[in-house]
């Protein structure tokens, strides 16, 4: 990499330029021997700023998480999708406006199409409420019968507002059509340890399909320099980590 590309693809950025900033201010305290304790206070703000945007520390915990499921699963058979929403735009009014859909929606969506080509005599069963005016699953079900899924597979489930809410309308699905108990589920690599586990709370038997993947891999050594897509990634990271545990604490694991 050259000079130039460092200065444009780590230094020019929001929190880079912050982080900079941040080390100009603790050699300054350093050097005219200010108060030790707020040099010390620096250095952890220094260490924290690095800890949730820093490439270098983001993704191998994005990874850890993440490369525990694969999209080719060993147990990838003949059973009934669950395909759960990632967001829709709020501007979204109709179910024809599939290009208000989430990158994580179009992303699952786009496997859960796959999948019911790759198994083409199994119910496709979409889950996701509505923001707004439309739901989730009223948009990923449109691009899919779009798609040429026909309309007598896909089974849409509108009502949720998280997880949890899916799993049970999704069970509540599967008992009324007589399904099979046996499902492939599709979601963000990051969400499915939450996700399986909440699915089979329920009772149900999950063959996880992940995709949506964040973590990067072979990451060089400087970047240790913050970037504000390191730390969006974190975001994620840490609000999966929040309703993990608020998913263990009121039993819905």
């Amino acid at each position: 990499m050259s000079f130039l590309n460092f200065i444009r693809d780590w230094l020019i950025d929001p929190v880079g330029l912050l982080f900079l900033l941040s080390l100009a201010f603790l050699l300054i305290l350093a050097f005219k021997r200010i108060n030790l304790c707020l040099i010390i206070a620096s250095c952890v703000w220094v260490g924290s700023v690095c800890f949730v945007s820093a490439p270098l520390i983001v993704n191998p915990m994005l990874l850890y998480i993440e490369n525990q499921f694969t999209e080719e699963p060993a147990c990838l058979e003949a059973r009934p999708i669950v395909v759960l929403g990632g967001g829709v735009d709020s501007r979204a009014s109709r179910a024809d406006q599939v290009h208000y859909m989430d990158h994580a929606t179009f992303v699952r969506t786009e496997k859960a199409k796959q999948l019911s080509q790759r198994f083409p005599d199994v119910p496709v069963l979409v889950a996701g409420g509505a923001l707004v005016e439309v739901s989730e699953a009223a948009v990923i079900g449109h691009h899919l019968r779009s798609s040429g899924v026909a309309e007598t597979r896909i089974h849409e489930e509108g009502s949720s507002s998280n997880t949890f809410e899916n799993a049970v309308n999704i069970k509540t699905l599967i008992n009324e059509h007589k399904f099979a108990e046996r499902i492939l589920l599709v979601t963000s690599a990051l969400h499915m340890k939450r996700a399986k586990a909440v699915f089979e709370k329920q009772g149900l038997d999950v063959c996880a399909v992940a995709v949506d993947r964040h973590g990067l891999e072979n990451i060089p050594f400087y970047a240790v320099w913050p970037q504000i897509s390191a730390m969006q990634k974190f975001d994620l990271l840490l609000h999966e980590a929040v309703a993990w545990v608020l998913y263990k604490v009121t039993d819905r694991l």
